[in-house]
């Protein structure tokens, strides 16, 4: 991977805010002359130096505000750092010849600098003016393998503001004691960690990953306010019983670490929200595990044995992994409290009793499940969302909810029963052929049933991954509806009565291959928004033209749409129009058509990977042109100098992992 050299940045320093030199070629490693150019950038607020011939920080860097330096064998001070006076974060990461003693001493003048990296084997200790840092609240020590520990930590200790340190991999000393105003302490810790560490008073927040240490010291039920423990990939197999005296503890973070138990005290943290001990080595939950009625998430082994006491099915659980069995009686045990206000029912033939204030139900039934009788008894269900099982005889049980808004059909059907007319009151209809867990699942489903239509105020309408291949007419009796989205791959044509929806404000169509709209789209006077996705292999839209007409259009995508196209057509319809955004990203364009000119509103416009390597002169026309992005490739030197001239100034910037550019208007 390529990164930009100075050359790339020079012709936008007046708005250039962001620069990366690596220099990865000898060529693009420069020094102190050549990057004396660096003053004259008025907006650079973002600088990484990386493996230059520098001994000095170019001056000049008024508006610097974070900045990276390392790998540079040649810098002895930071002489040029006090320019920087608005700087707030500072990387200084393997510079061997850097003399710590005088960068301290400038790094000291900088009011503003709150988070600061020290990486290398020179960094022995922290010089004195370490302490006179006035405002220094994040510390990362990560890999100095010659640091004197016992001074460094002394040292931090007088600069009362360092809140958050990270330490790489050491032994922890008793010296850390002395840190008792750190918040936040992370550490890849070696050996015994010290019972000082309970004299951290003001922790809130103790990291430990991939720690060698096989225990915790007991003095850890001395940290009060410890809210988060994190023990990831460490050795510790056990937490002290102490550790029911952290009373402010809400997380704990034990994935794919050595644990084998945990203690009865457990259950004494009440604040605990999240127990993670997924892939770790337990054998058997504590009974005490039950008593807290704020664990929420629990996470934990599924293909292991696990010994689970039957109090801990008590629990009133939000997210839970772990053994099947376990799963499923847990699932069921939290469905009966009343306050919940969502409910889980899964593989029963009966609701609890006490299930009336549910207001969010998710029915994952099976084809051989019975009936439910309390379906009619929901007064306060507002969302139900059903996979497999009997429709016909829930959706005549649903009937009665009034308060019921949104159902959600998810699995493979063949059709829709001809009982949805009797959901009146619903405001919102999804049908996914997808169950929970997949994301691919063709679907079955190929026509709507009439009896849709009968669904008068209806205001949004979802039909996914199924393969409707016939223009659903009935859609042009549901007078009401907002939002169409039809994500079908089979699909040749938008209904003809489509035109009747003068309330439709939003149209989606994903996964086309071939599709024709129809004349009568025009009708749509409140149309606003137009989404058209075509798949992966070839596609291809008819009657592009038609989207000219759309008197309200605002909003236009046409993406993955591969095959030649009347883009010109398109653009010719839309002018005059008051469309405002207008995205072709991946749809096979070749040139940019020299209508766009007569999108005199048009604020944003997206043309990245359409194969455009040039823009037409007309697109000067389009005046209230805010922002547009285009992939980098597309244009050579010579194209993106026209280009400049082409648009008013402002932003330019690029984005290298998606080799997209960015402008942005600034006048």
């Amino acid at each position: 991977m390529s990164f930009p050299d100075l050359a790339y940045y020079l012709p936008q320093k007046a708005t250039c805010e962001e620069m990366s030199l690596y220099g990865q070629r000898v060529a693009e490693r420069y020094d102190d002359a050549t990057l004396a150019v660096l003053a004259g950038f008025p907006r650079l607020a973002r600088l990484e130096l990386l493996h230059h011939h520098i001994s000095r920080i170019p001056r000049g860097l008024r508006t610097l505000r974070h900045a990276w330096i390392g790998q540079s064998p040649r810098l002895a001070t930071l002489e040029g750092i006090e320019d920087a006076a608005l700087l707030q974060g500072l990387q200084l990461s393997n510079n061997p010849a850097l003399d710590l003693a005088d960068a301290f001493e400038r790094l000291a003048g900088l009011s503003e600098l709150v988070y600061l990296t020290l990486d290398g084997e020179h960094a022995r200790e922290l010089p004195a003016a370490f302490a006179r840092l006035p405002k220094l609240a994040h510390l990362e020590l990560v890999y100095t393998p010659n640091l004197d520990l016992d001074q460094a930590f002394a040292m931090i200790a007088k600069v009362p503001t360092v809140r958050v340190l990270k330490l790489g991999e050491i032994v922890v000393p008793a010296s850390i004691g002395a840190l008792s105003e750190l918040r936040v302490l992370t550490v890849v810790a070696k050996g015994t960690l010290p019972d000082e560490l309970g004299a951290l008073a003001a922790l809130e927040e103790l990291h430990l990953p991939k720690a060698t240490c096989k225990a915790l010291p007991s003095s850890i039920g001395k940290l009060s306010r410890l809210s988060v423990l994190e023990l990831y990939y460490s050795k510790v197999a056990a937490l002290p019983d102490e550790i029911g005296e952290c009373r402010s503890l809400r997380e704990i973070q034990a994935r794919s670490s050595a644990l084998k138990a945990l203690p009865e005290s457990i259950g004494r943290l009440a604040a605990l929200h999240t127990l993670d001990v997924y892939n770790t080595k337990l054998k058997k939950l504590p009974a005490s595990l039950g008593a807290l009625e704020n664990l929420r998430v629990l996470e934990l082994s599924y293909d292991r044995p696990l010994e689970v006491p039957e109090e801990v099915y008590r629990l009133s659980l939000e997210k839970l992994t772990g053994p099947q069995e376990m799963v499923d009686r847990l699932v069921l045990r939290r469905l009966p409290t009343p306050d919940t206000g969502e409910a889980l029912y899964d593989e029963a033939e009966r609701l609890p009793d006490d299930f009336g204030n549910v207001v969010s139900l998710q029915l994952a039934l099976h084809t051989h499940s019975a009936p439910i009788p309390q379906l009619a008894r929901l007064p306060r269900v507002e969302q139900v969302t059903i996979d497999t099982g009997d429709l016909d005889d829930a959706f005549t049980r649903l009937a009665g909810a009034e308060r019921l808004w949104r159902v959600a059909v998810l699995g493979e059907r063949d059709t829709l029963p001809g009982s949805i007319a009797k959901l009146t009151q619903v405001a919102a209809l999804d049908v996914d052929s997808g169950r929970w867990g997949d994301s691919d699942q063709p679907g079955t489903l190929r026509a709507l049933p009439d009896a849709l239509g009968e669904l008068a105020g209806l205001k949004a309408l979802v039909i996914k991954r199924h393969r409707l291949t016939e223009p659903p007419e009935v859609i042009g009796e549901l007078a009401s509806l907002e939002k169409l989205s039809l994500q079908t791959g089979e699909l040749r044509a938008l209904p003809r009565s489509i035109g009747k929806l003068q309330r439709l404000r939003e149209l989606t169509v994903q996964g086309l291959t071939d599709l024709h709209l129809p004349d009568e789209l025009a009708c749509c006077a409140a149309l606003e928004s137009v989404t058209l996705y075509g798949g992966w292999g070839p596609s291809r839209i008819d009657n592009l033209a038609v989207l000219g007409r759309l008197p309200a259009l605002r909003r236009l995508w046409i993406r993955y749409v591969r095959e030649p196209q009347d883009w010109a057509g398109l653009l010719a319809a839309l002018g005059g129009s008051a469309i405002e955004l207008l995205d072709l990203e991946y749809s096979e364009l070749g040139a940019l058509p020299a209508a766009i000119g007569g999108l005199a509103e048009l604020r944003r416009l997206v043309l990245e990977h359409t194969g455009i390597q040039e823009l037409p002169p007309e697109l000067r026309a389009c005046t209230a042109l805010r922002w547009m992005s285009w992939s980098s490739y597309q244009f050579s030197e010579e194209g993106r100098a026209q280009l400049k001239k082409q648009l008013p100034p402002g932003r330019w910037r690029k984005q290298r992992r998606d080799r997209v550019e960015f402008y942005e208007r600034t006048a």
